[in-house]
């Protein structure tokens, strides 16, 4: 379908008044005489202009002042609203959090507690302009409430993740606590002591941060909570369980501070929030969901949630605009992407685009989209969608209704200032599903964190593990999602445990269960933090789909392995080594092999299991042979079957029978496993195994870790990470929120250092250049990195490096042209994303990639 726009030009510019007051007869026959539901969202009026205060906020405070809307018009806005007053987010001074609620109380408000640099409030209309000019508030933003994950199915089937075996071996969440944030836990008092425990931890927010710990105030909005801790509680019946309620996100960042305090194991979410950041995991505003996640797991908490039902109501991909209307076309000329509405029940359109989230304001630069919705039998546009978040510049908007009308809608992307963007993303948020969903990069919020430690959860059709659910969100889809970035990270069953009859399926059933999953690896590895308990789910899932990890099933279906139910102490496929060893066994159907189908053979490989502890680096070596059987031999981390293989060996040296052999030096200390297996399926028979142990007679020197006193000579500092050159001995010190391989420069002394995305450069004293973390250049392999050179730039996915004549030499990603700098000597370089640019011997300047620029 294609809208038409008026356009008024030349003599059509008489017809205004009489065309003006056609279009108010037809809209308010329409609406039914809400002509101002038309004019509410809908920016670009006048009024006054508030810099401290979201456009949305904005637009509500000038219709109330001019008269245009009463303030509960106005006020029914706001997503979060009350008779006269909208919910608000105040972001303050340091200090100055206090001084700001004491205002709001003494002038009709009913703010929550003041914490440091923000607090949260119900403000009537009437307030609004006055209060942002308060000294104190750096912003103020509505309040916009999540949702839950959830969807109605009446058909369910039977779980399927293992869960039975580990239960059978004790295995139900003793010693773990787990906590369920949700909107509401309608009839949970009726629920303990049946489908959940006696007693529970609770917490119920009841505004910006203000809670109570009385039970019955948890039991509101829905019974969605309630649900879903029964469905946990179902997998892991000896846990500990915490309540929350949470409805905005100082709630939710005061509730993780407090989880943290309490040291929860596990947190399940069922919420999905709007997007706060550019959709590579991670958000520039401290108070978000995101950040919110990364504080959890940085206390130890597993975060498990759903990856959201999403994908037959997102649109994400590349900017179309065939016609040059400026309309974005979301399949062959359909400019309009249409969803049934239902009166009176809230919707909320949202798109973010490619685009910087923080930074100076460059008007050349700035790109600007909106969503609009449009009565699609009237062509009339019901709104416009706003800004928000701390910076008018940010890509994203919103806008947000209660139809009056039921019937077809349409959304629709127009290109307002700027350049195309790479990629749209276009979510029904509060609504039902598009005509034109894209599937792929539908992943919810927080979902779409890059921390390792959260595991969001897709789901299969109820009653089908086989097969995808079709709502079920997908993972990543081009931009700027990094290359190899999964999500979800695994899928669960959408269905249902026992004989309990349930109306709710969707991701944040399958996530729940999935929680209770967790919390029972964490009974049996204690030890696990929460990127460990998100690796052996993905490493134990069963693939599905397409061989490998993918965007639509993850690593693949949970399953908790058989063979990691017992401990070792009480499995008697396991013999504790204290020291050397020479001694005999045998293979039967006992003890069976829990690495085969990991590596492409087939179940039933009979197996040993030998478990030892290193004190110090020690040399290790592990001789298997036997003469009735071919054999296989594992070295795995920790004590336990399941674990990360080190080493692993066929039979590969001489002597009778078959032999293996692992030997390693200078073994780090730790706890191991050996696994001594047959190579062929259902092989039973003898072998003899040695294990020979001595002390390494080099102890590597522990590792120093650097401290930011320096003194230094040089630093760079990276997007997540920063690297500095001692002046003592010219070495290199970094520190990093991000990944290991950041801060890991390679020994030696070094003159330069430059640090982008995920790595860094640096100048040894000879000259050459050397990268690590996402990018490595190694000159002792790469004799284009020997230079010598006299500086050197770091970029997000390549460097260059200019030597003693004024040449350049870049290494990395080739993609937009990257390593490819123009012919001529030059005399400094700068790289950055996508690109670098460089100064000719003329001082003219000059840039390739993603940005060319020729003098």
């Amino acid at each position: 379908m294609r809208i038409r726009e008026f356009k008024w030009n030349g003599k059509a510019g008489r017809m205004l008044p009489a065309i003006s007051a056609l279009l108010v007869l037809l809209v308010t026959t329409l609406f039914a005489g809400n002509f101002g539901e038309v004019l509410a969202q809908t920016p670009g009026g006048a009024g006054g202009v508030y810099e401290n205060m979201d456009p949305l906020l904005e637009d509500i405070a000038n219709q109330y002042a001019m008269g245009t809307l009463s303030a509960k018009a106005a006020a029914a806005q706001a997503p979060v609203n009350n008779e006269e007053s909208v919910g608000v987010i105040f972001l303050t001074e340091l200090g100055a959090a206090d001084e700001v609620r004491d205002y709001l109380l003494e002038n009709g408000a009913s703010p929550g507690p003041a914490f440091e640099g923000h607090l949260g409030a119900d403000v009537p209309v009437s307030l609004l302009a006055d209060v942002s000019q308060q000294e104190g508030v750096t912003w103020m933003h509505a309040s916009i409430p999540p949702r839950a994950a959830e969807s109605a199915s009446d058909d369910l089937g039977e779980v399927a993740h293992g869960v039975d075996v580990w239960h059978a071996g004790g295995l139900k969440g003793e010693g773990v606590k787990i906590a369920v944030l949700s909107l509401g836990f309608e009839g949970i008092q009726e629920m303990l002591g049946t489908g959940l425990p006696e007693t529970v931890i609770t917490r119920c927010y009841i505004g910006y941060g203000l809670y109570s710990d009385d039970i019955a105030d948890c039991e509101t909005e829905s019974d969605s909570g309630t649900i879903r801790a029964a469905r946990i509680y179902d997998i892991a019946p000896e846990a500990t369980y915490y309540i929350v309620t949470v409805g905005d996100w100082v709630d939710l960042n005061d509730a993780v501070k407090w989880l943290v305090d309490e040291e929860v194991d596990v947190i399940y979410e069922s919420l999905i929030w709007i997007y706060t950041g550019p959709g590579d995991g991670t958000s520039p505003y401290a108070l978000s969901d995101l950040n919110s996640v990364d504080d959890a797991i940085e206390g130890g908490i597993t975060w498990v949630m759903p990856a959201g039902n999403d994908a037959q109501s997102t649109w994400f991909g590349a900017f179309h605009d065939q016609d040059g209307d400026g309309y974005h076309e979301f399949s062959g000329e359909d400019e309009c992407n249409r969803v049934t509405l239902e009166p009176g029940r809230p919707y909320m359109g949202l798109i973010r685009w490619e685009d910087k989230w923080v930074g100076p304001f460059d008007p050349l630069e700035f790109r600007d989209l909106s969503v609009q919705m449009v009565h699609e039998e009237s062509g009339v546009t019901i709104r416009r969608s706003y800004r928000s978040f701390l910076a008018r510049t940010a890509p994203l908007e919103y806008f947000y209704f209660r139809p009056r009308l039921e019937g077809n809608y349409c959304l629709r992307v127009q290109l307002n200032v700027g350049t195309a963007p790479d990629w749209v993303q276009v979510s029904s948020f509060f609504g039902g599903d598009l005509e034109h969903p894209s599937l792929f990069g539908s992943i919810a919020s927080p979902a779409e964190s890059n921390n390792p430690g959260l595991i969001s959860v897709g789901t299969t059709t109820p009653g089908n593990t086989d097969e995808i659910w079709e709502h079920s969100s997908r993972g990543p889809g081009p931009e700027p999602w990094p290359e190899g970035r999964i999500k979800p990270e695994i899928v669960g069953a959408n269905s249902d445990v026992d004989h309990r009859t349930v109306t709710m399926t969707g991701t944040g059933w399958a996530a729940a269960g999935i929680a209770g999953v967790a919390a029972l690896v964490k009974q049996r590895f204690p030890e696990f933090d929460p990127e460990d308990v998100a690796n052996y789910l993905k490493d134990n899932a069963e693939d599905r789909g397409e061989p490998g990890p993918d965007n639509t099933w993850g690593y693949g279906f949970a399953m908790l392995p058989s063979g990691d139910v017992a401990t070792p102490e009480d499995d008697q496929c396991f013999v504790r080594i204290d020291g050397n060893m020479d001694r005999t066994g045998t293979w039967d159907e006992g003890c069976v092999s829990s690495h085969a189908t990991r590596h492409g053979l087939e179940d039933n490989r009979y197996a040993r299991f030998y478990t030892f502890t290193v004190d110090a680096y020690t040399d290790v070596t592990i001789d298997l042979s036997s003469n009735d059987q071919d054999i296989y031999l594992y070295l795995m981390e920790g004590n336990r079957k399941n674990g990360e293989i080190l080493e692993e060996n066929d039979d590969d040296f001489t002597g009778e029978g078959y032999n293996s052999r692992i030997a390693v030096s200078s073994l780090a200390p730790g706890d191991y496993t050996i696994e001594a297996t047959t190579y062929y399926v259902e092989k039973k028979g003898e072998f003899r195994i040695v294990v020979d142990m001595e002390t390494s007679a080099v102890q590597p020197e522990p590792p120093v870790e650097p401290t930011p006193m320096g003194p230094f000579s040089a630093f760079s500092r990276g997007t997540d990470h920063v690297c500095a050159l001692l002046q003592s001995d010219s070495t290199i010190a970094c520190w990093s929120a991000g990944g290991i391989d950041e801060i890991s420069p390679p020994s030696g002394e070094y003159s330069a250092i430059s640090s982008g995305d995920g790595g860094s450069c640096a100048l040894r004293n000879d000259g050459a250049a050397v990268c690590w973390g996402s990018l490595e250049v190694d000159p002792e392999s790469d004799e284009t990195a020997m230079g010598p050179f006299m500086s050197v730039s770091r970029g997000s996915d390549h460097a260059c490096a200019l030597d003693s004549e004024g040449v350049i030499t870049c290494w990395g990603s080739d993609e937009e042209g990257q390593m490819s700098p123009p012919d001529g000597t030059y005399s400094a370089i700068d790289s950055g994303d996508g690109g670098s640019c460089a100064l000719r011997d003329d001082d003219a300047l000059v840039c390739w990639g993603s940005l060319e620029l020729s003098p």
